[in-house]
């Protein structure tokens, strides 16, 4: 894995993206390196996990608007809550997971 490649993106309006300050968190039991202050989504793409959810159908689904609106890039953290990526900053040892829709019967 590597998490420094590319240009980073994620950094709220007003927040800081600490590059001296990384903070490693999980996602789908990989562990995931990221600067502290951005978001789950850019930590994601950085390390270049695309893919936070699956439909019913088991396409996946991630990051497409980037402002919370569109709900694409929703993940599980800590095994209790559902939030987008993209409006969540990372947390060292955090636990995030890909979510899976159910399928209707």
């Amino acid at each position: 894995m590597n998490s420094n490649r590319g240009n980073r993106f994620g950094r709220f309006p007003g927040g800081q993206t600490n590059q001296n300050n990384r903070v490693t968190f999980q996602f789908d039991g990989q562990a995931v390196e990221a600067y502290a202050g951005e978001s789950i989504a850019a930590a994601l793409i950085a390390a270049g996990d695309y893919a936070t959810r699956l439909t019913a159908k088991r396409m996946p689904r991630g990051y497409f608007c980037g402002m919370g609106v569109c709900w694409e890039c929703i993940v599980r953290i800590n095994g209790i809550s559902t939030e987008r990526a993209c409006r969540q900053t990372v947390e060292d040892g955090m636990i995030v997971e890909t979510v899976k829709a159910v399928k209707k019967e």
